[in-house]
Order: structure tokens, then C-alpha cells, then sequence
């Protein structure tokens, strides 16, 4: 019976190591998905397919200042979703407005966009 108090000092260190090995797979199983490359692309993969989940996702990262510029770098550094905001706001009056509003508080760009105005009004290119 002298072998029984080192089978229980193994037994406790196995299941101390059993238990670690459990808890290391534990957490949260969106940090861990969101940690592997593979299973975020799985993740834009699935908003690609189902539109309808991309606008409560953009409401969320948009509702968030820093989330919110991650978002915008990536729509202004995007071709296509650039061309695709201007078209937008080209056609809208009140986002236009707001826009120039914006544009003619900061002194360099006020004089930009009265360059532009004066080429439009005068017909010809904008002055430099």
C-alpha cells in the first residue's frame, strides 16, 4: 500500500492537466472564431450570401466611432464602393449641400470649392 499516495499525487496532476486542457478550449466561441483567418472569412463569406444580415451588421461597426472609421477607410480605399458613395451623394441635393457646408468651413476648401463653382459658372476647367 505504499504505491497508493503516488497514484493519487499522479491522478491529481492528470486531472489538473485535463482539466487546463478543457479550459483552454472554453471562451468565448466568437473570440476564438474571430481570432482564426479561416473561420472570418467563413464569417464575410456567409454576410455576402444573406444581404439582409449586412445592414444590422453596418448599423453595429457604424454606431461605433472606431468601428465606424475602420468602415469608412475601407469604403473611401475601395474603388468601387468610392465611385458608388460620390454617385450617391451626387444625387442627393441634401447630402450634397451638407457636403459643401462641410467643405466651405475649413478655409483650403473653401477656396477649393469656389475654384470649382467658378469653372462651372464661367464654363470652363476649375483653376488650380
Amino acid at each position: 500500500m505504499t504505491h497508493q499516495p503516488k497514484f493519487r499525487h499522479v491522478l491529481a496532476i492528470a486531472g489538473i492537466a485535463a482539466a487546463a486542457g478543457l479550459l483552454a478550449g472554453c471562451g468565448d466561441p466568437m473570440e476564438r472564431m474571430l481570432a482564426s483567418a479561416d473561420q472570418r472569412a467563413k464569417l464575410v463569406a456567409a454576410v455576402k450570401r444573406r444581404p439582409d444580415s449586412a445592414r444590422p451588421l453596418f448599423t453595429e461597426l457604424a454606431s461605433n466611432d472606431t468601428t465606424r472609421a475602420v468602415v469608412m477607410e475601407g469604403v473611401l480605399a475601395s474603388g468601387p464602393a468610392r465611385q458608388e458613395l460620390l454617385v450617391r451623394a451626387a444625387r442627393d441635393q441634401g447630402l450634397l449641400d451638407g457636403i459643401l457646408t462641410y467643405a466651405a468651413q475649413d478655409p483650403q476648401m473653401r477656396a477649393h470649392v469656389t475654384s470649382l463653382v467658378q469653372g462651372m459658372t464661367l464654363g470652363g476647367p476649375p483653376n488650380p
